[in-house]
């Protein structure tokens, strides 16, 4: 049975463990004492006429707590005078967006205009001191945050309600009526308050500048061995949790919907077979506090196996809470940043293979580096490393193509290497080679290795053809093999167009991780070590990067256009 269902996601978060920073980037940060400040982590700004802290925020990506903390002089109106010089911190420069900048701005705005009305003057007058720090591990505290989006802050020494309130962006009566009970008798240290946030204000796992730590939510670790499962006709349905960012900012996002039109289609594949899955398809945009509510929610829990998010940073996320609880996730596109994680499988190839396959192209054989001073600096130094009979031409579009013949010796096969990274210039270089090749042909061999960015170009394939180029790739798709017209003539039938790049992933994602469950039950990643397969001509061959760490596919293709007119895929 199939189950396929875009459920609303609320906004809700999730406990996990927070990065916690510590040594220098803590002594430079705005909880630290002015003693511990090092001067180098500052930059100066002069401020310029009809410049507002708003704009000065906005140029650096601080947050407004952060700019005063380190402009005391900074008044409670937020106006700043030109030529009036300000300290920048450096470790906090980029840490919010415009959006969030706006949304400080506005309930610092809010909060002054409530403590004006506030009958408390002595207590309005007092100075914040929120951030406390250990002096001696320099532990930067983070803010607690709660499923139901309320800050827990256990108030400590010199803290005063209006402090609070100010510090949170949420005013003194709203913090009252949340926590009555708790100040029935007054504000009193070590009282833990629940006080209501606007939830843009986290963005990459920090608000206000310091470390966001989600509790209360379904995170704890899985106690024990996750029991193994079979699945296909007569054992258990595969739960998937499906996560893409099918909108942004209200609008559909066409790729991914391709993409998981893909999926569609891998399913009744699947489904053909007599095997069942229960997928889920969750909207999570480009959006942590999305991945947090499908976190508290507990949807999650019970998968057998996650594919998403696609973005690093979200991805990341959510591939802790799978470590926590044993479950195998996917990254369909990107590569990720989660090398000690046993649970996750990254399918975008790895970088330090990328070239192995032009390895056996150059050997024994001449090379020349056609120099455009616009080249792929990696691919270059790869080619240098793996021959020692190699010399470099500077390209020149004016120059006949003959100039190009005393670099090319008798009896042996030269290897030109085109690096460009522009479509003009590669295509220049390609123009003269073939040029070259009519002038030689006969008494002198000659074959093209290219730069993998030749695949995103839209040359004229015909001129590929008659140099008989080769380049890796990390994807190729073979329009004239069997199954991907098959794949194409059922995707044009169900949903009316030629597929995408990413229709063809989406198909690739879903069979070969559903294929590997049927075939090897949930404990499949014992055996991905040795398992390789090809699926429509995309090739998966996963490694450990380490030791208990990630799975990576190290599998790029060599395409080869060959003058005979047909692609070789290897």
């Amino acid at each position: 049975m199939f189950l396929m269902a875009m459920p609303v996601v609320q906004f809700a978060y999730a406990s996990g463990d927070s990065g916690v920073p510590g040594g220098s980037a803590y002594e430079n940060s705005e909880y630290a004492s002015p003693r511990r400040r090092n001067r180098n982590a500052y930059i100066s700004h002069v401020v310029g006429t009809g410049e507002t802290v708003y704009s000065v925020l906005v140029r650096y990506g601080l947050p407004l707590s952060v700019l005063r903390a380190d402009n005391p002089g900074i008044p409670d109106n937020n106006e700043i005078k030109a030529g009036e010089t300000l300290r920048i911190n450096k470790s906090r420069m980029g840490s919010v967006n415009e959006s969030q900048i706006a949304a400080e701005i506005a309930a610092d705005a809010r909060i002054r205009e409530l403590s004006e009305r506030e009958t408390e003057t002595v207590e309005s007058q007092e100075e914040v001191q929120t951030g406390e720090y250990d002096d001696n591990g320099g532990e930067m505290f983070p803010i607690e945050v709660d499923a139901a989006g309320f800050v827990h802050h256990e108030v400590v020494a010199g803290e005063t309600l209006f402090g609070i309130s100010r510090y949170y962006g949420v005013s003194v009566p709203v913090i009252r009526e949340k926590n009555s009970d708790k100040l029935a008798d007054g504000l009193k240290i070590g009282t833990v308050l629940l006080i209501p946030i606007d939830m843009s204000m986290i963005y990459n796992g920090e608000m206000l500048g310091r470390p966001v730590h989600f509790i209360g939510t379904d995170y704890d670790a899985y106690e024990g061995e996750r029991p193994l499962k079979r699945f296909g006709t007569s054992y258990a349905p595969i739960n998937v949790a499906l996560m893409l960012p099918m909108t942004s900012g209200g609008d559909a996002k066409m790729q991914f919907s391709e993409f998981y039109q893909g999926v569609l289609i891998a399913l009744d594949s699947i489904k053909r077979e007599g095997a069942s899955v229960n997928l889920k398809l969750y909207d999570t945009s480009h959006d942590s506090s999305k991945i947090y509510s499908l976190i508290s929610s507990g949807d999650m829990a019970d998968v057998d196996l996650m594919i998403g998010p696609v973005y690093g940073d979200t991805f990341g996320i959510m591939a802790e809470y799978a470590r926590a609880r044993k479950i195998p996730i996917v990254s369909p596109l990107a590569e990720v940043n989660c090398a000690d994680n046993p649970y996750v499988y990254q399918m975008a190839p790895d970088a330090s293979a990328h070239y192995d396959k032009i390895a056996p192209l150059l050997h024994g054989k001449h090379v020349v580096i056609i120099d455009t001073g616009d080249d792929d600096s990696l691919f270059v130094d790869y080619v240098r490393r793996h021959t020692t009979d190699y010399s470099v031409l500077s390209f020149d579009r004016t120059a006949k193509p003959d100039v190009i013949v005393p670099s090319m010796p008798y009896g042996r096969e030269t290897v030109f290497v085109v690096a460009s990274k522009s479509k003009e210039m590669t295509d220049q270089v390609i123009s003269k080679l073939l040029g070259l090749k009519m002038l030689t042909a006969g008494h002198k061999h000659m074959s093209v290795v290219v730069s993998s960015r030749i695949s995103r170009m839209g040359l004229d394939p015909a001129s590929l053809f008659r140099l008989g180029v080769n380049y890796v790739t990390s994807y190729h798709v073979d329009r004239s093999d069997l199954l991907v017209r098959k794949f194409d003539a059922d995707y044009i039938r169900r949903f009316g167009k030629v597929p995408s790049l990413y229709a063809y992933k989406g198909y690739d994602v879903a069979m070969f991780f559903f294929g590997t469950m049927l075939e090897m039950g949930s404990g499949f990643g014992d055996y991905m070590d040795n398992y390789y397969t090809t699926i429509l001509q995309s090739r998966y061959k996963f490694r450990r990067v380490a030791r208990n760490g990630k799975f990576v596919n190290t599998e790029w293709v060599l395409v080869n256009y060959s003058p005979s007119y047909n692609i070789y895929v290897r």
